[in-house]
């Protein structure tokens, strides 16, 4: 079978699972048909980057991005059902809520240059494994479909990792945002067999130097590629997560980083700007709109280019951010820190509340009161 009829089986497929799902909803055809409809044309809108069809296979599922469950899954089949739900609603207790980035830890090896921990670096613990586990529970109480781990840097806590993930329902995802420190070739096994869905690597650079300037240890280009072998080896989905800074942003830089990326076998690139807070605080770090173009013609040429069909995807959020507001503060996802407070994103750090309080649901009503400060709330889609 040529690999494009099996690119257009997968989406055949993908199609007829959706279709299934909304029939199974509504019970009525014209409102399946209306609300599939509506996710086409709300994904149409998205996707201005995306528009051949790319897929990422990892234990037995297919990624369309990082940020959808893979199919078939519990975890896609709810991720539908609440997508639907948000254009014919036939659940009014269904709260959109799609993705928390929870920082377990603000202890960590690396001192990178960009961290957003800064201020906490290293401090005081705050959480116990209990009140780790009591805040998840409240997440996925509330409406939850995918956790991304991260810290300071979560490895630090393999074992809480290992039960948090093994107490997850199996609607809900699980990824770890990672410099790649302590992913061994036992601990990625265990955390697989924990139910880990998969894992985002933070590689600011394909050149071994200087990524580990960046990260401030001579050992952090060799965490990362080692932790990308034993993760692919181990079949968990793979993604990289890249910070550029202006001058990294040339064309070859990019280049070298898709190839490198796909050397790693990595499904997906996300590329985040980097934004003045932790240890950027009161810097003049912030990208300007060339640097944006770069990113944008780079995203668009990757992901649309039938010479590019065998890397990763690029996504790149800030293309959305500015185009249609911020998905964060509550919208689709929101940031727990390391003491358990709730935050619109990690960028973004006003505490609305702590998620042990037990009153997530009128704190999340705040936070989406409020909206990102940066890019404002969603605009009509």
């Amino acid at each position: 079978m040529s690999k494009q009829l099996k690119r257009f089986l997968i989406l055949l497929w993908s199609i007829s699972i959706i279709c299934l799902i909304a029939l199974r909803c509504y019970r009525n055809l014209f409102k399946a048909f209306k609300s599939v409809r509506g996710i086409f044309i709300f994904r149409k809108k998205m996707n201005r980057f995306n528009k051949l069809p790319k897929y990422y296979h990892a234990n037995n599922r297919y990624y369309m991005t990082m940020n959808i469950p893979g199919f078939p899954s519990k975890a896609f089949t709810q991720f539908i059902r609440d997508e639907l739900n948000q254009i014919i609603s036939f659940d009014p207790n269904n709260h959109h809520l799609q993705m928390a980035v929870f920082s377990v830890t603000n202890r960590c090896p690396l001192r990178c240059l960009h961290c957003y921990e800064w201020e906490r670096l290293n401090g005081t613990e705050y959480l116990s494994l209990e009140q780790l586990i009591q805040i998840q529970q409240n997440l996925e109480t509330y409406g939850l479909r995918q956790i991304q781990y991260t810290g300071g840097e979560p490895m630090m806590r393999i074992n809480d990792l290992n039960k948090l993930i093994s107490l997850t329902l199996p609607t809900t995802d699980t990824w770890i945002f990672s410099s790649g420190f302590n992913f061994t070739p036992e601990n990625t096994l265990s955390l697989k067999k924990a139910g880990l869905t998969g894992v985002i690597l933070s590689l600011d650079h394909w050149n071994e130097q200087d990524h580990n300037q960046f990260r401030q240890s001579d050992q952090a280009f060799k965490w990362a590629t080692s932790a990308a072998e034993n993760i692919v080896n181990a079949d968990l989905a793979l993604s990289l997560s890249l910070c550029p800074s202006r001058e990294f942003l040339t064309h070859e830089n990019l280049d070298h980083y898709l190839r490198f990326a796909q050397q790693l076998k990595a499904g997906f690139i996300q590329i985040v700007e980097p934004r003045a807070v932790g240890r950027f605080k009161n810097q003049d770090i912030e990208l300007k709109a060339e640097h944006i173009r770069i990113i944008e013609d780079f995203t668009l040429d990757v992901n649309n280019n039938r010479k590019y069909r065998d890397y990763p995807t690029i996504l790149f959020p800030g293309y959305h951010q500015r185009e249609f507001g911020c998905f964060g503060a509550g919208r689709r996802f929101l940031y727990i820190d390391s003491k358990g407070d709730l935050n619109a994103c990690p960028f973004c750090q006003e505490s609305f509340g702590n998620v042990l309080e037990n009153n997530l649901h009128s704190q999340i009503g705040r936070l989406k009161s409020r909206g990102c400060p940066k890019f404002g709330k969603v605009n009509s889609l």
